[in-house]
């Protein structure tokens, strides 16, 4: 374990001061995650999906866990809630999946991946995905210190990491009209600060070695959800950050097929 390496990222990131907005919210855990955690079988591993409103899921324009029952049995497209929920329709049932929570981006040190690692939920074998498309502070050097501090609090265990970068497409003004957000550039990813854009921190993130560590993968959300809107589909909605039916479906689609090359890959071994 390269302590000492997470204490130097953790002495960097106190002093890149980046703060959270509620554009990208994070929320507690999903049904599936616990059940996942509870009914947990040999041979097939837990996905923990860790991050905001993305994994969250909206989708439908309102998070899973703020449904009623009623509203959920009464909502055609409840299938179609989430991530988690889109993963569960199209994989092999392999793996289990679920939303354990936000990454504790931008501190990272005391959020929900770290809590599951203490408390014994992560396991080798297991898959941890992460994603992130909250205010960034237009700072991608921090961003990038955060990701390694979560890569060394992973890098404890024997198992596979996933990165998602974040695709936006913030119409002018729609921030402000929406959200009272006067800066919006804070939460694109695609425009470059100081010559680096936050989608290049996952880049880099993901490119970094770490001794006796393996390496991640990278999901590029960004180019996957560019490639269908120029099929002339509508991957967001309004706000130009949140994904739409279409754009989740295609990030689950994507998810899954890596998650199964990584098992396949591991059958093989």
């Amino acid at each position: 374990m390269p302590s000492l390496l997470k204490i130097a990222i953790s002495v960097a990131f106190m002093g890149a001061s980046l703060c959270a907005q509620a554009v990208a919210q994070a929320g507690p855990q999903d049904q599936p995650y616990g059940d996942a955690l509870e009914n947990r079988t040999e041979g097939r591993p837990v996905v923990h999906l860790f991050g905001d409103s993305i994994f969250r899921g909206w989708a439908l324009k309102k998070f899973p866990d703020q449904y009623t029952e009623e509203e959920a049995e009464e909502d055609l497209l409840w299938p179609l809630r989430s991530p988690v929920s889109m993963l569960r329709m199209v994989s092999d049932r392999d793996y289990e999946v679920g939303y354990g929570g936000g990454t504790g981006l931008p501190t990272a040190s005391t959020g929900a991946v770290l809590q599951r690692m203490l408390s014994g939920d992560i396991h080798d074998g297991d898959i941890v995905v992460l994603e992130d498309a909250g205010d960034h502070s237009k700072d991608p050097m921090a961003f990038y210190l955060l990701l390694m501090d979560l890569r060394v609090t992973l890098c404890q265990k024997d198992i596979d990491v996933i990165f998602l970068n974040t695709y936006d497409d913030i119409p002018p003004g729609a921030l402000t009209a929406d959200w009272g957000i006067e800066d919006e550039d804070i939460f694109r990813w695609s425009v470059p600060f100081d010559g680096m854009t936050m989608n290049d921190s996952f880049a880099k993130a993901a490119r970094a070695k770490i001794v006796d560590c393996k390496q991640p993968y990278l999901i590029d959300v960004h180019g996957l959800l560019r490639d269908v809107k120029n099929r002339e589909h509508v991957v967001v909605h309004e706000d130009g950050i949140h994904p739409n039916i279409t754009g989740q479906w295609a990030i689950s689609l994507a998810l899954d097929k890596k998650v199964e090359e990584i098992l396949s890959e591991r059958g093989a071994e």
